[in-house]
């Protein structure tokens, strides 16, 4: 088996410190969006009829396609609490 020469095994060492570098990096991306999940407050709203056949998000008025257990737009879940907020 051939030696390596020592720019081989810097490229080769390079290449490796940068994918650790990128996997903490993405898992220190991770942990802080878990954390804003955690203390994100649920908003609830109700569909609120708009015409005959189509109804409109009672947070931020998104006229949806379909009416669904969550606004698409704002992602309010439908009719689950009444006072609006859910920690």
């Amino acid at each position: 088996m051939d030696k390596m020469q020592p720019s081989e095994i810097a490229k080769i060492l390079g290449e490796m410190l940068e994918a650790i570098r990128l996997t903490v990096k993405e898992k220190n991306a991770l942990r802080a969006a878990t954390e804003i999940v955690r203390n994100h407050d649920v908003v609830h709203a109700e569909w609120i009829k708009a015409g005959k056949i189509s109804c409109r998000c009672g947070a931020c008025n998104y006229l949806p396609i379909e009416n669904e257990n969550y606004c698409p737009n704002c992602g309010a879940k439908m009719g689950e609490r009444k006072d609006g907020i859910e920690k």
